[in-house]
């Protein structure tokens, strides 16, 4: 399987076919990091914020690209 280049007709002219996978890994370390930061301001019990923080992180960083 091949990636579109940046000649193919589908792909938006200043995108790269490859921007939703970036704002899916680039949301989940941030919102990772904010889970473990208030993880880490309360309690070790909250440990799930950082799971839960990076899924929506990489939920928000994979729409945020797809609209762009």
């Amino acid at each position: 399987m091949t990636m579109p280049s940046n000649d193919d007709p589908s792909v938006p002219s200043g995108h790269e076919p490859h921007d939703p996978l970036n704002g899916i890994r680039v949301g989940a370390l941030i919102g990772g990091l904010f889970g473990a930061l208030i993880t880490a301001l309360t309690s070790v019990a909250n440990a799930w914020l950082v799971f839960i923080g990076a899924a929506v992180g990489a939920i928000v960083g994979y729409r945020s690209q797809r609209k762009r």
